[in-house]
């Protein structure tokens, strides 16, 4: 409540003069209440954009009361919000509109001499952001992501997009915990350049966007031999990791197509080495899965497919295929390193 010796005239003690103010010693005489107001435990910190609780209490009992905010503990606020009140108390929410410092005001309403002022309250800037993003990511698989949020437990939601200034066509929602959120998001399914998303849901304007990542396509050939030049369009595994537990199951699934086209008869063999060969393999021919299925296939279009079990042990491997072609325009080709887990 402010200083002032005089306070707002109620009718009870009002004189036919029409008095509008009174001195304290009125009120006391005629057995009132003092008029009061002031907040209960008001908050030292809030977040832009957020509403947050305000309260506290007000006399006489079922007195009207607003409150607001301003940037000064010295000038009234410009708008008001009317509070809920119940006897002696009152309840209200506000929102504050940017990042600031400001300071909360409680009104008798219509009595601009009965009120109070809170201590500073520090206002940060609603926002979302990524913890060390991927640079590097395979196509059609999920990616790991990671950040952190305010206000706290606000929902947030990643996608992928060409631009660093457009936006997500998509987008998948993170699991938030408080201030913290992650999960993980598929890859695009085209090798490219692109990058990362996070937005708090249903705010477009408060976003963050990661530098640029690299998606990269399936293993790719590394080397080749002989006397032919292969050309792949497109080159599978689909993946760069396999589980070594994936056996009897053809989980490594090859198809690719060959350039140039290959002669009737033409047969193709493939293995997993853990060093990248120069010259066909005299072991680890990997022709079929223990589950059933057939020998690398070389069609008549110039496609080879086969269906592959993963090595029985962790580490890095390379696969490989050979092509003989009646004895003729012979060769074979390497994919990238293959991590088997």
């Amino acid at each position: 409540m402010s200083g002032s010796p005089y306070l707002p005239c109620p009718a009870a003690v009002g004189s036919s003069a029409g008095a509008t103010m009174l001195p304290i010693s009125a009120y006391l005489a005629a057995g009132l209440t003092l008029p009061s107001i002031g907040f209960t435990s008001p908050p030292t910190s809030a977040t832009a954009g957020t509403p947050f609780a305000v309260s506290g209490t007000v006399g006489p009992s079922g007195t009207a009361v607003q409150v607001g905010y301003s940037s000064s503990n010295t000038t009234a606020p410009v708008s008001w919000v009317a509070a809920t009140v119940s006897g002696n108390t009152w309840t209200a929410n506000l929102t504050v509109a940017s990042n600031g410092t400001v300071y909360l005001w409680c009104q008798q309403t219509g009595a601009t001499s009965i009120h109070a002022v809170s201590a500073a309250v520090t206002v940060a800037g609603a926002s979302v952001a990524f913890t060390s993003p991927p640079t590097t990511a395979t196509v059609s698989t999920a990616t790991s992501v990671a950040g952190t949020v305010s206000p706290s437990a606000a929902a947030v939601q990643v996608g992928w997009s060409t631009s660093a200034t457009t936006a997500p066509s998509s987008w998948t929602s993170m699991t938030v915990s408080g201030t913290s959120w992650s999960g993980s998001v598929t890859a695009p399914g085209t090798a490219g350049t692109y990058y990362l998303w996070a937005e708090q849901t249903g705010s477009t304007s408060i976003q963050a966007v990661s530098p640029a990542v690299t998606v990269a396509g399936p293993a790719s050939i590394a080397n080749q031999y002989g006397s032919t030049t292969f050309t792949l369009n497109p080159s599978y595994p689909t993946n760069s990791t396999y589980s070594h537990t994936a056996q009897g199951t053809g989980a490594v699934t090859v198809s690719c197509t060959l350039s140039p086209n290959y002669a009737t008869g033409a047969t193709a063999k493939m293995y997993w080495t853990s060093t990248a060969p120069t010259s066909e393999p005299s072991s680890g021919y990997a022709a079929t899965y223990t589950g059933g299925g057939t020998a690398p296939t070389l069609f008549a279009n110039a496609d080879l497919a086969a269906y592959l079990d993963p090595p029985t042990t962790a580490g890095t491997w390379y696969l490989s295929a050979w092509v003989d072609n009646n004895g003729s325009n012979n060769g074979g080709f390497v994919f990238t390193p293959i991590t088997i887990t």
